[in-house]
């Protein structure tokens, strides 16, 4: 089950008696273990009854599938969307690494996933379900992936060329010279597959709102081709008579000429819409796909309208947003977010205010302007005419992120847009993902919803005499935070007083257990009593580097931390924030007690 990986490791040298972690060398890949979990208690899984939907099972490559775990039940577990742990096998192990983290594309974590299969063929895709007594599961679904020279053979192809280079454009294929985008449109149609060449720049506008299968990619080799676009859409996707399913744009770049361009914007329903590889810079927003559009349609008297559904952006980097409009702001369901690089917003980062059944992972997020936020997940209005009354975000992984903090803000904002706004939020899980420090950051990570679990994240805090690592609470009139799982986190805090968890007086079944705070034994667990806590630690010592937690593929523990070993294993999370699997004796101690913090040590 996937290719294996070698690991090699020059040196790694840690600082300080107590802590762990700065990296003088790099690993030139990861071993990749060759099952989900090594080990299964006796039971043969019967106890776990996987509950796995795909959001299709065949298609035309690139093929991105959305798959959901979140319908599996245990025997004995209360909230299996947060409880088991999931792995995910997607049979394509030539898919390759994720530039952002380093890791396999060809596995994922977590109830929740999404995958993007380049290349025709017959996948196996494997989900494995383990409970907290050690019962796996396992269950697998075929995917079948078309090839596109066999879907969009001959005229169903057109290439497009400035100067009339059609090099490497597929025989019987049609051929236009221009330097128009709006061109593209007599060709764009249901079966269509349109071809820009490399290195050429196509200036204008374009509407796609038609059923597929259809896609937009670059030809031969070299430069992207780049789509110079004026004020207002470059891309404008979907309408008020939504046709808009089953569409790619690939290996594009895309110019905007300041705060009134949008790179890409869904003007109504569309279903299945892939963006790989897209570059964007120079805009407003990059993409725009809101909630107020559809409800605007719905009150028009427009059939057929809804939130967008199965989108998928990866391996893009958007970036160079200005005027004061998020760079990414997105509603809708199944949305996925792998590998992508977002930077330099003219206000917040990735702006999500209303999504369901949501994977963002593997992706290196930041450059915000002042008081704003990486992330701003919120709900909809839930007293607020429209679609989204009544409403939550609901079921949201984020995991395996890069969170750059900016200048006065907090870097991550899962929680209502303002104290006079009722947005709910519930089932959503932030693990493995490292908040970097900026200027004057005071919170890495905030939090305002119903069953949330923080577990596996590293936060490393600037110098500073007074940090928070995270706080959970109610921002207003929504209602009072419950069933708040804070886990295996590590915070590098070298002020001398630092609080682990901020908590709001109302929240109420709030866990929090096996944290490590570094760099300071004068901290506090909580600002208030949580309703469960345990072995936390404060370590005085050498803080976390930057550097180090970025190198997922060395970073650990040192065999002479306190933490090794003293965590409760009751609360244990399947897996450390560099995706090690956590087990009894996995570190070759006597002990079978999992490591405090995000990091178990590895000899």
């Amino acid at each position: 089950m996937g290719a294996s990986r070698s690991v090699i490791v020059t040196s790694i040298v840690f600082l300080g008696s107590t802590t762990a972690f700065a990296a003088e060398a790099r690993a030139a890949a990861v071993e990749e273990p060759e099952a989900c979990f090594a080990e299964a208690t006796p039971g043969n899984g019967s106890e776990i009854e996987i509950g796995l939907e795909t959001s299709r099972v065949s298609g035309v490559a690139p093929l991105s599938v959305h798959f959901d775990a979140s319908d599996t039940r245990a025997q004995g577990v209360e909230r299996p969307f947060h409880e088991l742990s999931y792995c995910w096998d997607f049979g394509d192990p030539e898919s390759g690494t994720y530039e952002t983290t380093g890791a396999s594309k060809n596995r994922a974590k977590g109830p929740l996933a999404a995958h993007v299969f380049e290349k025709p063929g017959t996948y196996l895709v494997t989900l494995s379900a383990r409970d907290p007594q050690g019962h796996v599961a396992t269950r697998a679904v075929e995917i079948q992936v078309e090839d596109p020279d066999a879907v969009f053979a001959g005229d169903a192809t057109t290439c497009f060329s400035n100067g009339g280079d059609f090099r490497g454009c597929p025989a019987g294929a049609g051929q236009v010279t221009t330097s128009s985008l709006s061109d593209l449109r007599a060709h764009l149609g249901t079966n269509r597959r349109l071809l820009l060449r490399r290195g050429d720049v196509f200036w204008g506008a374009l509407d796609v709102n038609v059923p597929g299968p259809a896609m937009i990619r670059a030809l031969g080799e070299g430069d992207k081709p780049r789509i110079e676009g004026g004020g207002g859409r470059v891309f404008s996707m979907s309408g008020p008579n939504p046709q808009l399913e089953d569409f790619r744009l690939v290996d594009v770049d895309i110019a905007g000429s300041g705060s009134g361009t949008v790179g890409l914007e869904m003007l109504g329903k569309a279903t299945d819409v892939l963006l790989l590889r897209v570059g964007s810079r120079n805009t407003g927003n990059a993409i725009l796909a809101s909630k107020g559009t559809i409800d605007y349609l719905i009150n028009e008297g427009r059939s057929g309208q809804d939130l967008i559904s199965r989108f998928t952006i990866q391996d893009s980097d958007i970036g160079n947003g200005s005027g004061a409009r998020p760079l990414i702001f997105v509603s809708g369901r199944q949305i996925a977010m792998l590998g992508n690089r977002y930077h330099d917003a003219g206000e917040h980062v990735l702006r999500l205010t209303w999504v369901e059944d949501t994977v963002v992972s593997h992706n290196d997020m930041g450059g915000t302007i002042p008081t704003k936020h990486v992330v701003k997940l919120h709900g909809p209005g839930y007293n607020q005419p429209g679609i989204g009354r009544g409403q939550y975000t609901d079921r949201v992984l984020l995991s395996d992120n890069v969170f750059r903090g900016g200048v006065d803000d907090w870097t991550v904002a899962i929680t209502p847009q303002n104290a006079q706004s009722d947005e709910r939020i519930r089932n959503t899980i932030v693990e493995r993902n490292l908040f970097l420090d900026g200027p004057r950051v005071s919170l890495p990570l905030t939090v305002s919803g119903e069953d949330i679990t923080i577990r596996d994240n590293i936060m490393v805090r600037g110098q500073r005499q007074k940090a928070t690592c995270l706080a959970v609470g109610r921002r207003g009139v929504e209602p009072a935070s419950a069933r708040v799982t804070v886990t295996h986190n590590t915070c590098s805090a070298p002020g001398a007083d630092t609080t682990l968890v901020q908590l709001d007086g109302a929240a109420s079944d709030v866990t929090v257990f096996n944290n490590l705070v570094t760099g300071t034994e004068t901290g506090r667990v909580a600002s208030r009593t949580p309703s469960a806590e345990g072995q936390n630690l404060f370590v005085a010592g050498d803080t976390v580097t930057p550097e180090a937690a970025l190198d997922r593929a060395t970073v650990t523990l040192s065999q002479a931390s306190p933490a090794v070993d003293a965590g409760a294993a009751e609360a244990a999370s399947a897996w450390d924030y560099a995706g090690r699997l956590r087990s009894a004796d996995g570190d070759g101690s006597s002990s079978a007690e999992p490591d405090v913090g995000a990091l178990e040590y590895q000899p």
